[in-house]
């Protein structure tokens, strides 16, 4: 027969009581080392930096916002380079960007110019619940949901137009002298990467693209915009590709086969 080890309840108890210590002691000495590993692994350079965001936030006399800060100092760092090809994105810069080579976004599909007077509506995109609605370039945005447009940022004004999809925006216009009311439903606008035109010379049809951006649906509108073109009995081609800041490798792949 085989020896069987048997252990009684208040055994148990005491061996899971030790267990459970072990690991919470073994488990804090595991994060203390992290972060203390961290904490001596900050460059002696930014001592400086440390001290001047604290006395900042200590001691300016108007509240500032800790974000923008460290924002504003690490675009800093990056300036400094003085290298073009080199830029800081913080994350309302990166949330933007992300939108723009993804292609689409969720909102009513108009695009803005703001001042400190007004939002003023200056492109409206085809197939948006804007355009179905009836809203034209040049209106001007006075409400959003209640709240008045009035002096906020671009950010602002982009998180209050923009949501969920099938959820609703109210917005109310002034168009001249007359102050109108839409309740709008958003859904997804496809973000525009392409334009094109024929330019005519010594006889000759040019076929003209722009490339705004390698976005996810580029290859897709560029294809599209090309067989426009050559409907028309283009002579040529040019490809435009000037300021484009780059975006998904396979649409430029596509374009280029």
């Amino acid at each position: 027969k085989k020896n069987k080890l048997k252990f009684n309840l208040l055994e148990v108890i005491i061996i899971s009581v030790i267990s459970i210590s072990l690991g919470l002691i073994l488990g804090g000495t595991i994060i203390y080392s992290k972060e203390k590993i961290a904490i001596t692994n900050i460059p002696k350079e930014l001592d400086e930096f440390v001290k001047t965001y604290n006395s900042i936030n200590g001691n300016y006399y108007k509240k500032v916002n800790k974000d923008d800060l460290v924002d504003a100092a690490i675009e800093g760092m990056i300036n400094s380079l003085d290298d073009q090809y080199s830029n800081y994105l913080n994350k309302n810069d990166t949330e933007t960007f992300n939108e723009t080579i993804d292609g689409e976004y969720v909102g009513i599909g108009v695009t803005v110019s703001i001042s400190e007077d007004y939002v003023e509506v200056i492109e409206v995109s085809d197939n948006s619940t804007a355009k179905s609605a009836g809203i034209k370039k040049g209106d001007k945005i006075k409400e959003i949901n209640g709240k008045s447009a009035k002096g906020k940022t671009p950010t602002e004004i982009s998180k209050l137009v923009k949501g969920k999809v099938n959820t609703n925006v109210k917005l109310k216009i002034l168009r001249g002298d007359k102050e109108l009311e839409f309740n709008l439903k958003r859904k997804a606008v496809e973000i525009s990467s392409i334009e094109s035109k024929i330019i005519e010379k010594n006889s000759k049809k040019i076929g003209y693209i722009y490339i705004n951006v390698f976005a996810s649906n580029t290859y897709k509108q560029f294809k599209k915009n090309l067989n426009k073109l050559e409907e028309k009995k283009i002579d040529s081609l040019i490809i435009d590709v000037r300021s484009n800041p780059g975006g998904h490798l396979n649409q430029v792949t596509k374009i280029l086969e």
